[in-house]
């Protein structure tokens, strides 16, 4: 989606498979670990305006390395359980997704519709959820 529309991200990875695969689809891709400086200044971290974390586990030492070399990036990050958010948030992670939570509005979402909510409905829930989980966080 972010190809489609005009932004070329460049993927870090520590699968070879994974890296191989990209690049011969054309996606600019690094073999590394994202939280050493030497990698995230390899991406481009110190000139880009986004950082998408959403590497399994806890991406703490990832924020705070990309922030080092560029305080101003903005850090979307996966949590896997919403008690994680905070943390990432105190680390610099302006948006933090909880798998947790995503996982259960989605189920609920699909429920809903099959109950005959329309999608203005499920728009207003979803914000509603999604702006009370980050006041919560």
């Amino acid at each position: 989606m972010l190809r489609e529309n005009g932004l070329e991200p460049t993927v870090i990875e520590l699968n070879h498979e994974t890296v191989n695969r990209l690049r011969a689809k054309g996606v600019p891709a690094i073999y590394g670990d994202a939280s050493q400086l030497e990698i995230l200044e390899k991406a481009g971290v110190r000139e880009s305006a986004t950082l998408i974390f959403t590497a399994p586990g806890s991406p703490d030492a990832v924020i705070r390395a990309a922030k080092e070399l560029n305080p101003e990036i903005c850090i979307l990050a996966r949590a896997g359980y919403l008690a994680e958010a905070r943390s990432l948030r105190e680390a610099g992670a302006e948006v933090v997704v909880a798998a947790e939570a995503e996982v259960a509005l989605g189920m609920t979402v699909r429920v809903l519709e099959r109950l005959g909510a329309t999608g203005d409905q499920l728009d207003r829930a979803r914000d509603r959820v999604r702006s009370e989980l980050a006041e919560s966080s």
